[in-house]
């Protein structure tokens, strides 16, 4: 949860708390745990909603990213798309699972909204050759589509999509995970990897 969200939290959930206090009608017992319940709900309801994109906007993708994992997350790649921009990131102290975060944000006027974070979602996953794993994600406020490759082989190879348009690359420890854009990414979508060519499967699953 981002500061600005927490911080509205703590401060709708003072004035009720102290109503609650004043109650004659209730119990310390059920005071306690309405209170406990109703910092709950606006935590939950708070983490959900964007409100900082009613008064602020990110001068840059990586700030962005940053405010929304709490600072706790490095930025390791920026994807451009038409509408909107995706942030790689992974975690600054490192984890077990060492895995890559993905964020995609809103381009506006002036920088970049943090938007829904429900509007990008996984749309389907796949197997090439038993070699590479591909995920593709969409943007369902746009047009936008992600796609995601990760090799089986500790070796960097060349993947692209049909028209050429390469995609980038980012190596953790003997792992390459190479990441790509596509508008309005329709059937018989292809990528070239490695001089040959995979047909994508879209279909949302």
């Amino acid at each position: 949860m981002g500061i600005i969200r927490l911080l509205l939290s703590i401060v709708c959930y003072i004035p009720i708390n102290k109503a609650l206090k004043k109650s004659a009608k209730l119990k310390i017992k059920a005071k306690r745990i309405i209170a406990v319940a109703l910092l709950f709900v606006l935590f939950l309801g708070f983490g959900l909603l964007p409100v900082e994109d009613l008064f602020v906007t990110f001068s840059t993708p990586q700030s962005a990213y940053r405010y929304q994992r709490s600072y706790t997350y490095d930025v390791d790649l920026v994807v451009e798309g038409e509408s909107t921009v995706l942030v790689v990131g992974s975690h600054c102290f490192g984890r077990a699972d060492n895995e890559f975060v993905l964020s995609a944000f809103e381009k506006k006027e002036g920088g970049y909204k943090l938007g829904f974070t429900f509007e990008f979602k996984p749309v389907n996953l796949g197997q090439l050759d038993n070699k590479y794993i591909y995920h593709v994600y969409k943007h369902t406020a746009s047009d936008d589509y992600y796609i995601h490759v990760m090799s089986s082989f500790a070796v960097k190879t060349d993947v692209a999509d049909i028209s050429g348009k390469p995609f980038s690359c980012i190596q953790k420890d003997d792992r390459y995970y190479y990441y790509g854009y596509a508008h309005r990414m329709e059937e018989g979508y292809s990528l070239i990897i490695d001089g040959k060519e995979y047909s994508i499967d879209i279909t949302e699953v």
